[in-house]
């Protein structure tokens, strides 16, 4: 299970104070989080209950419940599981050349926004004003995560950097600059070349 899921798999039991037993939950949650996955991409125009994905995954109705409290709940998590993928990816760029890091970087959050866009959005801004606090509050988790690898990149390839910038910005500081634009640009469309060059100039 990932970092973000892991937080959200936690949470769910905090109010009872006991984590369920390994194993056959873990599967059930699963299923669970698949057949509603499923149900979000195909119903575009439509809409779904928890009755739907009970059916859909052919677990009782009041177990579903028992894991979890509403569709909203599901959706986010959905989105976290999104995300820990998004964050699997880049774990994986080895690219000696920061440049076409940040760049690998683009293209993967870039093809994230793009299927949350198209998949997910349109339910988060369906969300109440308590279920939209929850979502934003992983968002919160997911930028500073997000921000770490970009962080660590940097500190890999500090050395090559202008020193003095370091300091006035930091390497965390940096990393966020970097990672709101990169947010920006791929949310907007625009051009990734143009900030590659301001990128290469800022860095000289």
């Amino acid at each position: 299970m990932n970092s973000v899921h892991t937080l959200l798999y936690i949470n769910n039991y905090q109010k009872s104070g006991e984590l369920p037993v390994p194993g056959t939950v873990e599967n059930a949650r699963q299923r669970i989080i698949e057949s509603a996955k499923q149900l979000l991409i195909e119903n575009k125009d439509g809409d779904f209950t928890i009755r739907d994905v009970a059916r859909r995954c052919g677990i009782a109705l009041g177990t579903v419940y028992n894991y979890y409290d509403s569709k909203a709940e599901l959706i986010v998590i959905i989105v976290a599981q999104m995300w820990d993928a998004c964050f699997d990816e880049m774990r994986k760029i080895t690219s000696t050349d920061f440049y076409e890091c940040i760049r690998q970087v683009y293209d993967i959050l870039k093809s994230y926004v793009e299927s949350f866009s198209k998949n997910f959005m349109y339910r988060l801004a369906s969300l109440s004003s308590v279920d939209k606090q929850l979502s934003q509050s992983y968002n919160n988790r997911y930028f500073t995560i997000c921000k770490g690898l970009l962080t660590t990149m940097i500190e890999q390839h500090a050395e090559r950097f202008d020193k003095q910038l370091l300091v006035l910005m930091s390497m965390d500081g940096l990393a966020g600059f970097i990672l709101t634009h990169l947010l920006n640009i791929a949310m907007k469309g625009a051009d990734y070349d143009q900030f590659d060059y301001v990128l290469h100039k800022l860095l000289a």
